[in-house]
């Protein structure tokens, strides 16, 4: 219900360390490369650390791009070079920060979170790989 659901706009990480809400579900589509980029690790720290504090049975699915530059498989595919050989060279340029999927799920386990689900887009989409999610919960909740 319309009670229930806020839509804001604004520095994620400044609005979690601001709001009285008490999210059960949050979802970052492609934000948490740019917390990185522009906050660094410890800024991400300190948004999970928050975030997860402030509602500990909260699910958090994160969507995001997993840094294969290096896979030559991954990088030879159609959709690689017309589309993401640009994405991945513009980031360092706008103050964004990719990483690996092993990258992420290190700092995750380490914020004390689990994975509880993982998966990439279909490949019939996006042959690469290169997009991903994780469903995230509280490791002891």
């Amino acid at each position: 219900t319309a009670d229930r659901v806020t839509i804001e706009q604004v520095d994620a990480v400044r609005w979690i360390e601001n709001t009285e809400d008490k999210p059960d579900l949050a979802v970052y589509a492609f934000v948490i490369h740019e917390v990185l980029g522009q906050e660094g690790e410890e800024g991400v720290r300190r948004m999970l650390t928050k975030l997860f504090s402030e509602s500990p049975e909260l699910t958090l699915a994160v969507i995001d791009i997993d840094l294969k530059s290096a896979d030559r498989a991954a990088m030879s595919q159609p959709l690689a070079q017309a589309y993401y050989n640009a994405y991945l060279l513009m980031h360092p340029f706008t103050s964004q920060r990719l990483e690996s999927r092993q990258w992420w799920e290190k700092l995750f386990t380490e914020c004390g979170l689990r994975i509880d689900a993982y998966d990439t887009t279909d490949p019939a989409m996006d042959s690469t790989g290169f997009c991903v999610g994780w469903v995230l919960r509280k490791a002891d909740a």
